[in-house]
């Protein structure tokens, strides 16, 4: 019940902010009225709250009468929203390892400072052949890359702890369920094309021809992680 009324709080924000921005005649105000419309539409999932457009969108959302079928439109992942300013963090699906701070420009993952060997892992793959300058399916030319921030989600369980058994395993997974902890997606995921309600095949088959990453990885800001700005983008 707490999950879904809380599910249910975040579609109604996302209505809210729609209504919000309905007023706007500009370029950005369009573009924000599109976030605002994606995001209303796409952003239910139970026990998983969806608190960045971009992750509500490259899929048919889930219907909140009719859980988990998926409702009836292709959400387009553009226009994206952006976000520029640092975000910090200490953990993965994977474990625990020293502060590292992300550097956003313009949306995307521009540098990385610490973070030990798990920071140097993310400054080499900035490098990655071709992850930065090829654009992913449904995304405009002038976002390519692979970078992007895709999302910021909150856990919703109150009875959910640091599970050692899970860590026995090599994970800490179960980290995010936890009330409160709010978890960052970097990267592209599309779940679904347009018209057919399963895995995305554009995805699959530029990944496999061009040798890329076809998801998104996780880290958790424990210790802190804000964004120093953020702003929608026209484009």
């Amino acid at each position: 019940m707490i999950n879904r009324a809380a599910s249910v709080w975040v579609v109604a924000f996302g209505a809210l902010l729609l209504v919000a921005v309905a007023c706007g005649t500009t370029q950005r105000d369009a573009a924000r009225m599109a976030q605002a419309q994606h995001w209303a539409r796409g952003v239910y999932q139970r026990g998983h709250l969806y608190m960045f457009p971009n992750q509500a969108t490259g899929r048919f959302g889930y219907s909140v009468v009719n859980y988990p079928a998926f409702q009836d439109e292709w959400l387009p992942r553009e226009p994206m929203a952006i976000l520029n300013g640092t975000i910090a963090g200490t953990t993965n699906h994977t474990g625990f390892f020293p502060r590292w701070e992300v550097q956003l420009q313009n949306g995307y993952v521009h540098d990385v400072n610490g973070g030990g060997i798990v920071g140097d892992a993310l400054k080499e793959f900035l490098q990655y052949p071709h992850i930065n300058d090829l654009p992913y399916p449904f995304h405009a030319e002038n976002h390519p890359g692979y970078w992007w921030v895709y999302e910021i989600a909150v856990g919703t369980h109150p009875k959910a702890f640091r599970n050692p058994s899970a860590m026995d395993e090599g994970t800490v997974i179960p980290e995010r369920q936890r009330a409160g902890v709010i978890h960052w997606g970097l990267g592209v995921t599309l779940h679904h094309d347009p018209g057919v309600r399963t895995q995305s095949v554009k995805l699959l088959e530029f990944t496999k021809q061009n040798n890329l990453p076809k998801d998104h990885d996780h880290f958790y800001p424990l210790t802190s992680g804000r964004p120093s700005g953020a702003k929608p983008t026209e484009h």
